[in-house]
């Protein structure tokens, strides 16, 4: 017997979290300021009209492309706008609430458009806080600022990309998922508040995640055709990610060889190649000290320490947070600085659900024998391994580069499940459990940071 209507399943009982979080919070959670209730109103709005863009498209019409693009650059450019007045009037710049680095590249970026390439290239070489990990955005803005040197602009640039990237995502997912969950799949990441976040706050994530997006298409277009061209193309652009997260190409070179080992099987040749490639990739590593100093960091989050006081389990919190977190911060706080976090809290929660299924996927996937998946899978996991050991899964912005992947392997077993005869009790019955224990999770962990 067949299992359907899982995906509606895991909507409603998601949308029944979500709603039940914040209408707790919102009802008991202490004293606000009166931003603070505002921008919480806000957030929860973006959660009900991002549920309610979900279910009409799993429950009532079925999308298709076209559609899917439209409704993304209008629904994140109206809630866009909001959020950017928001910044504005709390901050008085239009960055975030709390600036990071994205001050930072807006203002080497308008020193950069205001040179030759050559002289900012040389100007960024000089400047950059991280070396290569910040030349690729600074680059990006000063290209963007030689038009309008403004960064509202730059946001609407960054809104373009995201019809690009939704795009990849549905040219990528199609490859192994039908043409519904392909379409739904890209638009629960594309209208997240998770991505809206980050294409309005002048960070780097977006134009990052769609040069792994481009490498990872050209990669499975090689995968399908044997064109070298295709794999040139995909080498090429993984390049490119030298100049925005360094580790990132070598992720992206070390998944893709693994994959191209599994697909031959392994010969003597393959593994001699697969063990001299390493080595050269281990050799950039050793010569970048930025690499090594960003994988040696190993140091506990602040809130970690001090409120959980149980350095011990770090690894546990890391482990859990990798694969169903980061948690949601719900209610902003002024005295904390919560603001930021809580803009994407709504979506977190949509993603936290899927952990069950992602969790998964290595087991469906080499069942089936998804070869196009391998590449996807080794990638994330590595990823995913990787800020599990440094401790850094509790920060969305380090999580991002694997996350449209978690959502492309979870609809997989999703939608294989639906589609088969897998004995499903024991996954559904854990899989409302955790609905249950992340409910008061999310309740618990947003008192306790209050």
């Amino acid at each position: 017997m067949m299992n359907k209507n899982i995906l509606k399943k895991y909507f409603l009982l998601s949308f029944f979290v979500f709603f039940a979080s914040y209408l707790t919070l919102g009802f008991s959670q202490f004293e606000y300021y009166k931003n603070d209730f505002i921008l919480f109103c806000i957030n929860f709005l973006y959660g009900f009209t991002y549920s309610l863009i979900l279910f009409f498209f799993i429950f009532i019409r079925k999308p298709n492309l076209r559609s899917i693009l439209i409704i993304s650059f209008i629904y994140l450019f109206f809630f866009g706008f909001i959020y950017i007045y928001m910044i504005y009037d709390f901050s008085g710049f239009f960055f975030q609430f709390v600036p990071s680095d994205s001050p930072m590249y807006h203002q080497f970026g308008l020193d950069v458009s205001r040179t030759n390439i050559f002289s900012g290239i040389r100007y960024l070489t000089e400047v950059t806080k991280y070396g290569f990990s910040d030349m690729g955005m600074v680059f990006y803005v000063s290209v963007v600022y030689k038009f309008i040197d403004s960064p509202l602009f730059l946001k609407f640039v960054n809104l373009l990309l995201n019809i690009a990237s939704t795009f990849i995502i549905y040219k990528i997912s199609i490859r192994f998922l039908s043409n519904k969950y392909s379409l739904i799949c890209s638009l629960l990441f594309s209208i997240s508040s998770i991505n809206l976040w980050f294409l309005i706050s002048g960070l780097k994530e977006p134009l990052m995640i769609l040069i792994i997006l481009i490498s990872f298409y050209y990669y499975l277009l090689y995968q399908e055709n044997k064109f070298t061209r295709n794999l040139l193309l995909s080498i090429f652009f993984s390049f490119l990610l030298i100049f925005f997260r360094i580790p990132l190409f070598v992720m992206f070179l070390i998944s893709i060889l693994l994959s191209e080992l599994n697909l031959r099987r392994i010969s003597i040749s393959g593994l001699i190649a697969f063990a001299l490639i390493l080595s050269f990739t281990l050799y950039v590593l050793l010569i970048n000290y930025d690499i090594i100093y960003w994988y040696s960091i190993r140091q506990n989050w602040s809130f970690v320490e001090n409120e959980f006081k149980a350095n011990n389990y770090n690894y546990l919190l890391s482990f859990i947070s990798g694969v169903y977190g980061p948690l949601p911060t719900i209610t902003p706080n002024l005295i904390h600085n919560y603001h930021d976090v809580s803009v994407y809290a709504s979506s977190l929660i949509f993603k936290m659900f899927l952990g069950t299924f992602f969790i998964l996927s290595p087991y469906f996937i080499i069942k089936e024998k998804k070869q196009v998946l391998y590449p996807i899978l080794f990638f994330t996991l590595f990823h995913v391994f990787s800020l599990f050991f440094i401790e850094q899964t509790f920060k969305l912005r380090f999580a991002m580069p694997h996350i449209i992947f978690y959502y492309m392997l979870s609809f997989f077993v999703i939608e294989k499940i639906e589609n088969s005869n897998f004995k499903y009790n024991i996954v559904f019955y854990f899989n409302n459990i955790s609905y249950v224990v992340f409910f008061f999770l999310i309740i618990f962990w947003n008192v306790l940071r209050t």
